[in-house]
């Protein structure tokens, strides 16, 4: 089963990016990462991430805001990213991540690069859904890529990426062991029950004293003859 959501995802994924990207992209590799083998992919990106959000990217925007008067000043092309819910880690409401795929021009107007790579956003990207992967330690302040496990949310098999997160998130439960033997301290000192144990002595001081009382009488008879 897990095979098709896969390749559903996958053939989703890339149709979107199509779908939203006219400028030329460079193919992107990514490193990978040390793993055991065999591995689930899936949980390793959930690992290895220090938060992973989903939300929707809603706008492009200068920063800092653009000046007519300094256009070439040095400014940075963000995408808006208004988060739905945080799966893993915790951050802002609202992320404002430069998007290091798209510069800002001499008029103020956000174009790409035309070099694209492993980035998760372009011109395209508001009004999309994502959920992105960023590193431990991350500011939460820059276009993560997708080589994390960042990607785009088309449709079901968007959801199903989604339900294999929150399914590598739960903790995995242990199986219970046999019970350990009982220590000296609660066995009981016959055998039996502490109940048992203490009636027994009870019985054993009752016929001593039965049999020292026969021994007196024995003695006053041996008297009295004499």
């Amino acid at each position: 089963m897990r095979r098709p959501i896969l390749l559903l995802f996958a053939v989703a994924m890339t149709a979107a990016m199509l779908a939203r990207s006219a400028a030329p992209v460079a193919a992107c590799t990514c490193a990978p990462l040390p793993h055991p083998t065999p591995f689930d992919h899936t949980a390793f990106l959930v690992t290895n991430a220090g938060v992973i959000v989903a939300g929707t990217a809603s706008d492009l925007a200068a920063a800092p805001p653009f000046d007519p008067q300094q256009p070439n000043a040095d400014y940075n092309a963000n995408i808006m990213f208004l988060t739905e819910e945080y799966l893993k880690g915790s951050g802002p409401d609202d992320l404002a991540l430069d998007a290091y795929g798209l510069e800002v021009d001499s008029e103020g107007n956000i174009v790409s690069v035309g070099l694209a790579g492993c980035q998760m956003f372009d011109l395209g990207s508001p009004g999309s859904r994502f959920v992105l992967f960023f590193p431990p330690g991350s500011a939460l302040d820059r276009d993560p890529g997708f080589c994390g496990g960042s990607a785009v949310l088309v449709g079901s098999a968007g959801d199903a990426y989604v339900a294999e997160i929150r399914a590598a998130l739960q903790p995995v439960t242990a199986t219970p062991g046999p019970s350990p033997p009982p220590t000296p301290a609660e066995l009981p000192d016959t055998g039996g029950s502490a109940e048992g144990g203490h009636a027994q002595t009870i019985l054993a001081i009752a016929a001593a004293s039965v049999a020292a009382l026969g021994c007196v009488v024995v003695w006053r008879r041996r008297s009295t003859i004499r």
